[in-house]
């Protein structure tokens, strides 16, 4: 089995004091990036036989586009761009990018989403959401939520969408870090049967989880998770999924001229000699395409002479603590197209593998290989391969 049903909460929420208990509501601005993180541990137990522990990043990144108010409730236009990343624990401190979804819905300022089926991020909609009044510590209430699924296989899967019941409770206000804090407690299960289905037969699940929000300064702090799902395919094997998730949540300002400027200079100051690197701005990201000369021949060892540039690169990152980094790995279309994405998944592992070592968080940084799949220009002349022979080291801003 390919991929594991994955959970990424969205909680962006703004608790505000009152005289009589607290309301929650979302309050968001059109000039944030709010960049959710998971990092999730979980066992795979195949008829009750243990298959493997893998570990897990999610991260998504939310652009508010816009605020509007209809009918007397505040809503904000959300874009989202979400990534899901995997590595071997015993070998790797890198991650490597499975798969990106894009997303796109209405938040509802209590946290309900108004979002289509075809969007399969954030996985869990509707949790949280909050009652249109004052809470105070100790009170519970409940709510209904759902999470849509895609669980199957590389090439046959379902997109399943299950409901349940959510319950509150506010249960504690504590001190963390000299700022007070509000505690919840969420906790829902489900149980599905999918007649219709052409993977998956029967889906059934707990989670049980705990937020924490900044009440001082607004702003959500972290989460944490413990989960079971039960997953039975129609071919009458049981996968049992378990295991913990932490997630964290930082907000960033939209990229702004000035720090574009800074960030660009920065860049071309650290290539200025590398006649191999060709530098370019996206709407928000900038990419660093490096030639595959830094490569010997048929090797993913990077040569000696470009890591001290990669030195200098790493210096550099540091200073941007905005940036995360995906490392993409590209080829031209000689030799096997599974060579090929294998040479490329090595290479930009190899350029990712080296960032961290020279000091960059290795929770910014991952790396995918695309072999021949996505050429820079068209393989018809051993100019044009030698294009498409490189490494892509994508800065993200937000989205």
């Amino acid at each position: 089995m390919k991929k594991e049903p994955i959970i990424i909460f969205v909680f962006l929420l703004f608790p505000v004091f009152c005289i009589h208990g607290w309301e929650f509501s979302w309050k968001l601005s059109t000039n944030e990036i709010l960049r959710v993180k998971s990092f999730v541990k979980q066992n795979i137990y195949t008829n009750n036989s243990f298959v493997k522990y893998v570990e897990i990043l999610n991260k998504a990144s939310i652009d508010v586009k816009s605020e509007s108010i209809s009918g007397g409730k505040r809503y904000y236009g959300i874009e989202g761009k979400f990534y899901v990343f995997s590595k071997d624990y015993l070998y790797d401190r890198e991650f490597k990018l499975e798969e990106t979804f894009l997303s796109k819905y209405l938040l509802e300022e209590s946290g309900r989403m108004v979002i289509s089926k075809e969007h399969l991020m954030p996985v869990t909609r509707d949790v949280p959401v909050f009652v249109k009044r004052n809470i105070d510590l100790g009170e519970e209430w409940t709510y209904q939520g759902k999470e849509v699924h895609k669980i199957g296989f590389a090439e046959i899967y379902d997109v399943v969408e299950v409901t349940f019941k959510v319950h509150y409770k506010f249960s504690e206000i504590t001190n963390i870090d000299n700022y007070q804090v509000a505690v919840l407690d969420i906790k829902y299960g489900f149980a599905n049967a999918f007649d219709r289905a052409k993977v998956v037969r029967y889906l059934a699940g707990s989670s049980e989880t705990k937020y924490y929000w900044n009440i001082s300064e607004g702003k959500p702090l972290f989460m944490r998770e413990s989960y079971f799902f039960n997953a039975i395919y129609n071919n009458g094997v049981s996968v049992v999924y378990s295991g913990t998730s932490e997630g964290t949540l930082e907000v960033i300002r939209k990229l702004e001229r000035e720090k574009e400027k800074e960030i660009l200079s920065s860049l071309t100051n650290v290539f200025k000699n590398q006649e191999s690197v060709e530098i370019t701005k996206g709407e928000s990201e900038i990419n660093v395409s490096v030639q595959d000369i830094v490569f010997d021949f048929n090797s993913y060892k990077v040569k000696q002479e470009f890591v001290s540039v990669l030195s200098n690169f790493a210096i550099s990152l540091k200073n941007y603590k905005e940036l995360d980094i995906i490392v993409e790995g590209h080829t031209d279309d000689i030799g096997s197209e599974k060579y090929n994405l294998e040479l490329s998944e090595a290479r930009a592992r190899e350029v990712a593998k080296i960032l961290v070592e020279l000091g960059v968080d290795p929770s910014k940084v991952s790396y995918i290989g695309y072999g021949e799949k996505k050429p820079k220009v068209p393989n018809n002349s051993p100019e044009n391969r030698a294009k498409n022979r490189r490494v892509e080291i994508k800065l993200i801003w937000g989205k």
